[in-house]
């Protein structure tokens, strides 16, 4: 999520019918009324962000209630949550932008003499944004004779608009479960903190970008991620509700946000924010996603 305005435990599904009363943690909440939205967080190991619809009943449905497991078995355990629209980050969770951005950095570093980056240290904060891209490549001594917020920022933000997909690409899989979450009828939505502009003239470049329903940039809202208001409107836009939406993203911003907006949140593991971001098991999302294989069973159970 770079070019910005600046501004648990993972779970595993065991599923009850509402009929199973042997569970005790169910018994308090069997009962003919509808629940609220959010209700399920009294259900001990469901998130407190989980929302159940405000006409769900226990006594016409099943619930699912989440325990603790280890990744390797939660990868393989994931339910299928039938979601009617799937919301993506752009940077690190839809493709795998970093070596246009690091690129650009450095193309900036070189051109005012400093030495470029190695892969390894921009991929420790590509997601951070460009002012502290540059920064890392400058010593701190000579941070406050540059025009860091200025000048040199607005070379970084050109050469990478010159440059912007020359070797980004989609994350291995991708490509094919957009097409068959489009083919499934879920709706696709784009959210994130690059600006818009920036953000259509990248996707322009890939077949999947005529099956995007909303793409929204950080200078479409007032507030960016982690404020759930882009997740909110772009959820409006395409006419879902919060538990019909899931957001997948790979920084702990994502997953504040998609909580705060009520909807299922899932980390995408293969991204970069966990390299910035410390442990995503700390994040509070519903899922944890090791790869994009995990993702399709998630969402299409297949």
């Amino acid at each position: 999520m770079p070019f910005t305005s600046d501004t648990s435990t993972p779970f595993a599904p065991v599923a009850l019918s509402p009929a199973d009363t042997s569970n005790s943690s169910l018994k308090s909440l069997q009962h003919d009324s509808p629940l609220t939205a959010g209700a399920g967080a009294a259900i001990s190991g469901l998130p407190a962000t989980s929302g159940l619809p405000a006409t769900a009943s226990l006594t016409s449905q099943a619930i699912t209630v989440f325990k603790p497991l280890p990744l390797e078995l939660h990868q393989h355990q994931l339910p299928c949550i039938h979601p009617r629209a799937v919301i993506f980050d752009l940077d690190g969770t839809l493709l795998d932008t970093a070596p246009d951005i690091i690129g650009a950095c450095n193309a900036t570093l070189e051109h005012y003499g400093f030495a470029p980056l190695s892969m390894e240290l921009g991929l420790s904060k590509v997601t951070a944004g460009m002012r502290t891209l540059l920064r890392l490549g400058i010593p701190t001594e000579q941070q406050a004779q540059l025009d860091i917020d200025g000048e040199m920022r607005s070379y970084f933000a050109q050469y990478y608009l010159d440059h912007i997909c020359e070797h980004t690409k989609p994350f291995t899989g991708m490509l094919e479960l957009l097409d068959d979450l489009n083919q499934a009828g879920i709706k696709l939505a784009v959210v994130t903190n690059k600006y818009e502009d920036m953000t259509h003239k990248l996707l322009k470049n890939f077949a999947f970008y005529k099956d995007l329903q909303m793409i929204l940039g950080c200078d479409s809202i007032t507030n960016s991620k982690p404020h759930p208001e882009p997740i909110l409107k772009t959820m409006e836009a395409l006419k879902v509700e919060p538990y019909d939406t899931l957001y997948v993203g790979d920084h702990q911003n994502d997953i504040m946000a998609a909580n705060r907006a009520k909807a299922r949140s899932a980390v995408a593991l293969w991204g970069y924010g966990p390299r910035e971001c410390g442990d995503p098991k700390d994040w509070h999302a519903h899922y944890l996603l090791p790869d994009i294989a995990a993702l399709r069973l998630l969402t299409l159970g297949k």
